[in-house]
């Protein structure tokens, strides 16, 4: 699976084998000025559920869980467009999200806190 982000949508896709390439899941932010950037990948510790991170110009980070296919969380705390976002390779339920405010955040995505 691999995931775009552009617009206020971000389309999760799967490549097969054979070169084909076929549309899983379309989440589309109900804000029309909503502009994501970025996205990351990881995964729901009790249940190993697939999670998407996206986030973009209003600056809130939305963890989509895709067997569940809805926003299961949104965190909130950047004063500007959030430009990068990254797992950690080891804790999965720790996301950091960099921004144009000039501030990178720790977020502990299981309780919403920015830690």
């Amino acid at each position: 699976l691999f995931a775009t982000t552009g617009a206020n949508r971000a389309t999760v896709y799967e490549l097969f084998p054979d070169g084909n390439i076929e549309v899983r899941q379309v989440y589309v932010d109900e804000d029309r000025s909503e502009s994501y950037f970025c996205c990351a990948w990881s995964v729901e510790p009790n249940t190993d559920d697939a999670l998407l991170a996206v986030a973009g110009q209003l600056g809130i980070i939305r963890i989509i869980n895709l067997m569940e296919q809805r926003v299961t969380r949104t965190l909130m705390g950047h004063g500007n467009s959030i430009n990068d976002l990254r797992f950690h390779p080891y804790q999965p339920t720790l996301l950091l999200s960099a921004s144009k405010d000039e501030s990178i955040r720790l977020w502990a995505v299981d309780s919403c806190v920015c830690v």
